[in-house]
């Protein structure tokens, strides 16, 4: 059962698909401010969203797509269903070569205002519902090589987003303003977990200062950057659990701990049970 504190919860996977009925699950209705992009599906009943100042009733049949940065609410009018799928652009499959990255094209469509509300019409056009729901179900499911099937759905979802945008008139501006780089990191830290990035490395990286990038990343991610660190870690030792047979020695070097014991400690700590229990009842 999801509660409103897991809902607003940083991605540790490049991706979050669930499926969410309001009669049994809360739903945050402060404003707030993703990193990440947020899509949600509304399967039956209907939510009011705020956004750009202005309140929008989304009915069933309808999707949402709220881009990285946009301050919003999300208000339960009626018991609903929805798919809803939390994903961090930078680090899906990279666009075609004469396209720009996903979030600067998600920054871009945000800074314009673009229309974030596909109606049930536009949403059965391009997939919308289709594409939310197996996300969803390859998620719950994690089954062998669930995560490339999802980033590849992700990949046409926002490449059917584009195209909804473009036939709205939407064209990318030929200066587009740069993400701030400390909204790459989540990708940035996968690609060298290996390497064990420390916090100190970060800082230099986005040329900040080590107080101020630790106080930076706490306000956008809501979690220190060590802990998210470990966190990440942790999500892919468990990959390594589910669906390979190394042993614990090789899976604490392909993420970064300095020894085995480190990485039992810090996978108890998180997940409440061993790395070899967590073998044994997800094999």
């Amino acid at each position: 059962m999801f509660n409103s504190k897991e809902l607003c919860q940083p991605l540790f996977y490049p991706f979050d698909c669930f499926a969410l009925d309001t009669e049994k699950n809360s739903y945050p209705e402060d404003e707030r401010v993703h990193y990440y992009t947020e899509i949600m599906h509304i399967r039956t009943g209907s939510v009011n969203v705020t956004f750009n100042r202005e309140t929008h009733t989304i009915s069933a049949g309808e999707t949402i797509i709220i881009c990285p940065g946009v301050p919003h609410s999300v208000t339960v009018t009626e018991a609903s269903s929805m798919d809803v799928i939390r994903s961090d652009p930078d680090r899906m499959t990279d666009p075609s070569v004469y396209m720009t990255g996903f979030r600067r094209i998600f920054h871009d469509a945000a800074r314009k205002h673009l229309p974030m509300i596909a109606s049930a019409e536009d949403s059965r056009k391009y997939g919308f519902h289709h594409l939310c729901r197996r996300c969803v179900e390859e998620f719950e499911a994690r089954e062998y090589g669930y995560d490339s099937i999802i980033a590849g759905i992700l990949t046409i979802i926002y490449t059917q987003g584009l195209r909804f945008w473009s036939d709205h008139g939407f064209r990318l501006s030929k200066h587009i303003i740069e993400p701030d780089v400390i909204l790459t990191l989540p990708g940035y830290i996968q690609d060298h977990l290996q390497d064990s990035p420390r916090v100190e490395d970060l800082a230099a990286y986005c040329g900040l200062s080590y107080p101020w990038f630790a106080k930076k990343f706490r306000e956008i991610y809501d979690i220190s950057c060590k802990e998210y660190i470990e966190r990440i870690r942790v999500t892919r030792v468990e990959q390594y659990l589910r669906f390979t047979d190394m042993d614990l020695h090789q899976i604490s070097r392909l993420t970064g701990y300095a020894d085995t014991s480190h990485m039992i400690k810090n996978f108890k700590r998180i997940m409440n049970t061993t790395p070899g229990q967590f073998r044994i009842r997800n094999r």
